[in-house]
């Protein structure tokens, strides 16, 4: 069983904690993401669990077996760092079978992960004859070669610009679900995350703040800063009474307990109707997908919604109802 357990695990640098007693558990065959802001301790993580760097405290644990007390090379782990890093006096077979033995390199393993990949029949090329994406690819075949216990992946998406991230993230997940691979993705994106992994892991200052399935995440986050930091928040002080809540778009059904309360909606739970208006449409961002629009409500609060379709134009009065329920912090 190719599964990764995390516990306790600590690490400082001089004063600064970076981890401070992170706990994770990946199952065989899954693509967990470590999801947080750029110096909240995900880096270190994958680096301690590669053997890049040693812990100060904790254990770390693949296919049931203690690793931490081993070197980077006797722990079974492939790494795709944030620019492939192959190679570039090899071709892309020779980078593809570099931690491969001889009787890997006969069995046409090489051939396979290229293909799982998409780059059947690129041996020969040179890495210089490569795109951004199709390097990164390369660089995860090249992981997934010798067939490890686990993958890190270090932002690998970081330095593809933002139409070839999308189409390279989707191949990518597709290679190592193909493969059977356990994997974990360290990134600052909320998409990738949200979009890539089975469960996600939201970390900050050292520690892992929620560990849930994507859409848990987004939809009941454990805290105020998780919510704002997943997806874009919605917020809207209020005061509950009998598990009611009066707001600039009406009642809303809260559960919690009577007394000042934040509610979160998210953006697309707002919507626009045509009905007696309780809003004006005051800004509109449009991204033709769907458009952000900023809403001027009677009371002078500003709320934001997501809307798909036809935007709606400044100064439009609107009907703004609440698809779904608030989420009480």
């Amino acid at each position: 069983m190719s599964e990764l357990s995390i516990e306790g695990l600590r690490k400082s640098f001089g004063g600064t904690v970076a981890l401070d007693g992170v706990d994770l558990h990946v199952t065989e065959g899954d693509l967990v993401a470590v999801l947080g802001p750029s110096g909240c301790g995900k880096t270190t993580l994958l680096r301690c669990t590669a053997g890049f760097e040693r812990a100060d405290a904790g254990s770390i644990s693949v296919a049931g077996k203690r690793i931490d007390h081993l070197p980077p090379q006797s722990r079974r782990i492939g790494v795709v760092p944030q620019e492939g890093a192959l190679f570039p006096h090899l071709t892309v077979g020779r980078n593809v079978a570099y931690g491969l033995r001889g009787a890997a390199r006969r069995s046409g393993r090489v051939a396979e992960v290229l293909k799982l990949v998409g780059l059947g029949g690129f041996e020969s090329r040179m890495p210089h004859e490569l795109s951004g994406g199709q390097r990164q690819r390369v660089a995860l075949a090249r992981a997934m070669a010798p067939r490890p216990e686990l993958i890190l992946l270090d932002e690998p998406f970081s330095a593809l610009d933002a139409g070839l991230r999308q189409v390279v993230r989707a191949e990518v997940a597709a290679a190592l679900r193909a493969d059977g691979a356990t994997a974990v993705l360290v990134t600052h994106d909320q998409d990738e995350a949200l979009s890539l992994a089975g469960k996600v892991a939201v970390m900050r200052e050292g520690r892992i703040i929620q560990f849930a399935e994507p859409q848990e995440v987004y939809r009941s986050p454990a805290d105020p800063w998780t919510a704002s930091f997943v997806g874009d928040a919605v917020w809207i002080d209020a005061e509950v009474h009998d598990g009611s809540a009066a707001t600039s778009l009406g009642e809303l059904a809260a559960d919690a307990p009577d007394g000042p309360v934040r509610l979160l909606l998210r953006p697309e739970q707002l919507c626009l109707g045509e009905g007696d208006p309780n809003a004006t449409v005051a800004e509109v961002e449009y991204f033709g997908h769907d458009a952000l629009v900023s809403l001027e409500f009677k009371d002078g609060r500003r709320l934001r919604a997501r809307v798909l379709g036809s935007a709606p134009f400044s100064g439009q009065a609107v009907s703004v109802t609440v698809n779904g329920k608030a989420r009480a912090f």
